[in-house]
């Protein structure tokens, strides 16, 4: 997100305000704080995987019927980028710049086995 003169000065004088990132899934919309260099140097926008397991099972069975039923159900609909108070607006240059990029899992990760030590 490029700045405005208003916006860096802004910046100098003290911080910008934050922006904001809508996601809306099939079934939900979430709220996120988008900061000024994960806009710059990019982010994932993906189906949600809501927890670890989540995460194993895409990467070990990226192809199941449960992998493909989440993904599926947490797909992103829509994003919207915007600031909390529409005076803010003019801090950010009106037009912005977005790339989309695909991100393939395409083999089977083998499973790694951690022990971890308790140090008293």
């Amino acid at each position: 997100m490029k700045q405005t003169t208003a916006g860096g000065l802004a910046t100098f004088a003290y911080k910008l305000p934050p922006l904001w990132l809508d996601v809306t899934h099939a079934n939900t919309s979430k709220t996120y704080r988008l900061t000024a260099s994960s806009a710059e140097s990019g982010f994932l926008i993906s189906s949600v995987l809501s927890d670890r397991q989540q995460f194993a099972d895409l990467l070990a069975n990226p192809e199941s019927a449960a992998t493909i039923r989440n993904l599926k159900n947490t797909a992103v609909k829509s994003i919207r980028i915007h600031t909390s108070d529409a005076s803010e607006r003019y801090f950010f240059e009106k037009d912005i710049e977005i790339a989309f990029d695909e991100v393939v899992v395409s083999q089977t990760v083998p499973a790694i086995s951690m022990q971890f030590q308790s140090f008293q």
